[in-house]
């Protein structure tokens, strides 16, 4: 067993967004989880990005620099990954085979963008977000990379609250409730947002995310029970429009997708769209900025 595969199966232990992943070869598991996966792991050489790949993603900042390609082959999709660690995810029915070149391992990618394309071919809307519970009640803070979610939950982690995702949360919608399942417990933050961390957090420090900058990478406290939804928040900077029309949230749901226009491809947009509103109208919504909602809090 190569190390990507080592490093893999060990953290899939571990169910993620309602899905337990199972080697593929081994005895698949008994779980109440909505889903099983199995999982394949292998190293290879090296890959070529497709030329005129179904869709593509590129984005480049002062901190990062991602490359995301999605191609219909041999009738299945694959992601090709080419960021911090390049790789594939091919995806079938029950299970995703990965190949991993090199860098950051293919357990990073697995627990967003990864896992989220499986998931939405399922109809489980995955939404750049953070779920925690807080006075009994589970909040869904929804917003881009860099808004300030994970900071925000980290704060709200110092007055109580109990984290469950970090970054993205998977959403399950029917007709009796709107639950979410744990992440991976991992909180990925940057240095002067780690400096909130405080013993009453239940965060511990434990590697950098990337070797080639200085996100690190904590463990909160590992949860296995799903959470019926309450409120879903759209995270604003200070000075953000008080708006608060359904049009808004659901414009803003789509914008805040893991897994951006890639329903393109799979045909799936109007349904997509009909179970974001009904994920919307099932529970309280509103913007607010991280200050707001701390304030909030301490009511």
């Amino acid at each position: 067993m190569d190390q990507f595969e080592t490093d893999f199966f060990k953290q899939a232990e571990h169910p993620l967004h309602g899905v337990q992943p199972y080697k593929i070869g081994t005895t698949k598991p008994e779980t109440d989880l909505p889903y099983t996966l199995g999982v394949s792991v292998k190293t290879i050489p090296d890959f070529t990005m497709p030329i005129a790949p179904a869709w593509e993603f590129i984005d480049q900042g002062a901190r990062y620099k991602t490359h995301f390609a999605l191609q219909k082959i041999n009738g299945h999709w694959t992601l090709y990954v080419e960021c911090q660690g390049k790789g594939t995810f091919t995806y079938y029915d029950d299970e995703i085979h990965i190949e991993w070149v090199s860098g950051t391992g293919p357990d990073h990618y697995f627990q967003s963008i990864g896992l989220a394309i499986w998931l939405e071919m399922k109809g489980v809307i995955c939404i750049h977000g953070n779920a925690l519970t807080l006075k009994n009640k589970t909040l869904l803070i929804v917003g881009p990379s860099g808004i300030g979610k994970s900071t925000t939950c980290l704060k709200l982690a110092k007055i109580g609250g109990e984290i469950l995702t970090d970054d993205m949360t998977a959403i399950y919608s029917s007709l009796e409730e709107t639950i979410v399942y744990p992440s991976w417990n991992k909180l990925r933050l940057w240095p002067d947002s780690s400096e909130l961390i405080t013993t009453r957090c239940k965060i511990k420090k434990i590697k950098k995310v990337h070797n080639s900058f200085n996100k690190l990478e904590y463990n909160f406290h590992n949860h296995t029970y799903k959470a019926p939804l309450h409120e879903i928040l759209f995270l604003e900077r200070e000075g953000y429009e008080k708006s608060n029309d359904m049009g808004n949230f659901i414009l803003n749901m789509i914008g805040n997708s893991i897994i951006g226009d890639i329903p393109k491809c799979f045909n799936i947009e109007k349904e997509r769209v009909t179970a974001i509103i009904n994920i919307l109208t099932a529970m309280f919504t509103k913007k607010t900025s991280s200050a707001a909602l701390i304030e909030e809090s301490l009511k």
